[in-house]
Protein backbone atom coordinates (compact mmCIF):
# COMPACT_ATOMS: atom_id res chain seq x y z
CA UNK A 1 0.00 0.00 0.00
CA UNK A 2 1.19 3.50 -0.84
CA UNK A 3 -0.48 6.63 0.53
CA UNK A 4 0.26 10.15 -0.65
CA UNK A 5 0.28 12.54 2.30
CA UNK A 6 1.02 16.20 2.81
CA UNK A 7 3.56 15.41 5.53
CA UNK A 8 7.24 14.81 5.05
CA UNK A 9 8.06 13.87 8.63
CA UNK A 10 6.26 11.99 11.40
CA UNK A 11 7.18 11.57 15.07
CA UNK A 12 5.83 8.63 17.04
CA UNK A 13 5.35 10.35 20.38
CA UNK A 14 4.00 7.47 22.46
CA UNK A 15 2.86 3.87 22.18
CA UNK A 16 0.95 2.64 25.21
CA UNK A 17 0.04 -1.02 25.81
CA UNK A 18 -1.96 -2.77 28.54
CA UNK A 19 0.14 -3.97 31.49
CA UNK A 20 -0.18 -7.63 30.53
CA UNK A 21 1.41 -6.85 27.14
CA UNK A 22 4.44 -5.16 28.70
CA UNK A 23 6.04 -8.48 29.62
CA UNK A 24 8.47 -10.29 27.32
CA UNK A 25 6.42 -13.50 27.65
CA UNK A 26 4.09 -14.64 24.90
CA UNK A 27 0.58 -14.63 26.39
CA UNK A 28 -2.19 -16.95 25.17
CA UNK A 29 -5.73 -17.55 26.46
CA UNK A 30 -5.99 -20.50 28.85
CA UNK A 31 -8.73 -23.13 28.93
CA UNK A 32 -10.32 -21.37 31.90
CA UNK A 33 -10.51 -18.04 30.04
CA UNK A 34 -7.53 -16.55 31.90
CA UNK A 35 -4.30 -15.61 30.16
CA UNK A 36 -1.27 -17.85 30.45
CA UNK A 37 2.33 -17.54 29.31
CA UNK A 38 3.48 -19.82 26.49
CA UNK A 39 6.07 -21.96 28.26
CA UNK A 40 9.68 -21.26 27.32
CA UNK A 41 8.81 -18.65 24.66
CA UNK A 42 9.65 -14.96 25.00
CA UNK A 43 9.56 -12.08 22.55
CA UNK A 44 12.91 -10.87 21.19
CA UNK A 45 11.90 -7.33 22.15
CA UNK A 46 9.16 -5.68 24.17
CA UNK A 47 5.85 -5.33 22.32
CA UNK A 48 5.93 -1.57 22.86
CA UNK A 49 9.30 -1.24 21.16
CA UNK A 50 8.29 -3.75 18.47
CA UNK A 51 5.09 -1.82 17.70
CA UNK A 52 6.99 1.48 17.63
CA UNK A 53 9.60 0.01 15.26
CA UNK A 54 6.88 -1.56 13.11
CA UNK A 55 5.04 1.75 12.85
CA UNK A 56 8.26 3.57 11.91
CA UNK A 57 9.21 1.05 9.24
CA UNK A 58 5.71 0.66 7.78
CA UNK A 59 4.72 4.35 7.88
CA UNK A 60 7.95 5.27 6.15
CA UNK A 61 7.40 2.65 3.44
CA UNK A 62 3.72 3.55 2.97
CA UNK A 63 4.06 7.35 2.95
CA UNK A 64 7.68 8.02 2.00
CA UNK A 65 7.92 10.31 5.04
CA UNK A 66 10.80 10.42 7.49
CA UNK A 67 9.51 8.63 10.61
CA UNK A 68 11.23 8.48 14.00
CA UNK A 69 10.28 7.95 17.65
CA UNK A 70 10.39 10.56 20.38
CA UNK A 71 12.69 12.35 21.02
CA UNK A 72 12.64 13.82 17.51
CA UNK A 73 16.22 13.53 16.20
CA UNK A 74 16.16 16.32 13.59
CA UNK A 75 16.56 20.10 13.99
CA UNK A 76 13.22 20.96 12.37
CA UNK A 77 9.95 19.92 14.00
CA UNK A 78 7.99 16.98 12.52
CA UNK A 79 4.95 17.71 10.35
CA UNK A 80 2.80 15.23 12.31
CA UNK A 81 2.89 13.51 15.70
CA UNK A 82 1.35 10.09 16.38
CA UNK A 83 0.23 8.68 19.72
CA UNK A 84 -1.13 5.12 20.00
CA UNK A 85 -3.10 3.63 22.91
CA UNK A 86 -3.72 -0.10 22.70
CA UNK A 87 -6.64 -1.17 24.90
CA UNK A 88 -6.40 -4.85 24.09
CA UNK A 89 -4.02 -7.15 22.28
CA UNK A 90 -4.69 -10.84 22.50
CA UNK A 91 -4.84 -14.22 20.85
CA UNK A 92 -8.47 -15.36 20.63
CA UNK A 93 -8.93 -19.11 21.04
CA UNK A 94 -5.54 -19.48 19.31
CA UNK A 95 -7.06 -18.80 15.87
CA UNK A 96 -6.89 -15.00 15.64
CA UNK A 97 -4.78 -12.16 16.99
CA UNK A 98 -6.75 -9.02 17.84
CA UNK A 99 -5.57 -5.53 18.67
CA UNK A 100 -7.95 -2.69 19.55
CA UNK A 101 -7.45 0.86 20.76
CA UNK A 102 -7.12 4.32 19.32
CA UNK A 103 -4.53 6.59 17.81
CA UNK A 104 -4.18 10.35 17.65
CA UNK A 105 -2.62 12.34 14.84
CA UNK A 106 -1.53 15.88 15.72
CA UNK A 107 -0.88 18.28 12.86
CA UNK A 108 -0.70 21.98 13.67
CA UNK A 109 -2.06 22.94 10.23
CA UNK A 110 -4.90 20.37 10.21
CA UNK A 111 -8.52 21.26 11.03
CA UNK A 112 -8.84 21.18 14.82
CA UNK A 113 -5.16 20.23 15.02
CA UNK A 114 -5.66 16.61 13.99
CA UNK A 115 -7.86 13.69 14.88
CA UNK A 116 -8.42 10.74 17.20
CA UNK A 117 -9.57 7.49 15.64
CA UNK A 118 -10.46 4.03 17.01
CA UNK A 119 -9.13 0.81 15.49
CA UNK A 120 -10.02 -2.86 15.90
CA UNK A 121 -7.75 -5.12 13.88
CA UNK A 122 -7.83 -8.91 13.57
CA UNK A 123 -5.35 -11.24 11.88
CA UNK A 124 -5.75 -15.01 11.37
CA UNK A 125 -3.35 -17.23 13.31
CA UNK A 126 -2.83 -20.66 11.69
CA UNK A 127 -1.04 -22.03 14.78
CA UNK A 128 0.83 -20.81 17.85
CA UNK A 129 4.33 -21.43 16.55
CA UNK A 130 6.89 -18.70 17.14
CA UNK A 131 6.95 -17.90 13.43
CA UNK A 132 3.15 -17.69 13.10
CA UNK A 133 2.85 -15.44 16.16
CA UNK A 134 5.65 -13.17 14.97
CA UNK A 135 4.12 -12.88 11.49
CA UNK A 136 0.65 -12.15 12.91
CA UNK A 137 1.96 -9.36 15.14
CA UNK A 138 3.97 -7.95 12.22
CA UNK A 139 0.80 -7.92 10.14
CA UNK A 140 -1.04 -6.06 12.92
CA UNK A 141 1.73 -3.43 12.97
CA UNK A 142 1.40 -3.01 9.17
CA UNK A 143 -2.41 -2.78 9.30
CA UNK A 144 -2.22 -0.12 12.01
CA UNK A 145 0.36 1.82 10.00
CA UNK A 146 -1.99 1.72 6.99
CA UNK A 147 -4.82 3.14 9.13
CA UNK A 148 -2.57 5.90 10.47
CA UNK A 149 -1.21 6.68 6.99
CA UNK A 150 -4.69 7.25 5.60
CA UNK A 151 -5.41 9.61 8.51
CA UNK A 152 -2.39 11.91 7.99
Amino acid sequence: MTVRTSVGSVEIVDVSLPVYAETDSVVLPGDDGLSENLSGVVWADTLERSLTSGLMRNLSAITGAQVAPEPWPLASQPDAEITVWVDEIRVTETTMVQMAGQFAVYQADAPRGGLVQRFDLTVPLPNTSNQALSQAYGTLWRLLAERVATAI
